[in-house]
């Protein structure tokens, strides 16, 4: 049976190979954090930029949506 350094060894070094692929594919990456994507005063703008990266426009509805959703606990 591993140990848990030895799992968190093997685990950290599988995803720094993904993250690698990733990076080295040539292709556009667009990296979230998930600590960003839920602080309510950052998000709307990850959003915005997540959305230009995807090439999809800002729907304003949802965008409104999104800030009463963010601003009630738990929602």
């Amino acid at each position: 049976a591993l140990d848990w350094a030895a799992f968190t060894l093997t685990l950290a070094k599988r995803w720094a190979e993904t993250i690698n692929a990733w990076v080295t594919t040539g292709r556009p990456v667009h990296v979230v954090h998930y600590e960003v994507l839920t602080d309510p005063i950052k998000q709307e703008e990850e959003l915005r930029k997540i959305l230009a990266f995807l090439k999809q426009p800002v729907d304003k509805q949802r965008m409104e949506c999104l800030k009463v959703r963010v601003s009630v606990p738990g929602g």
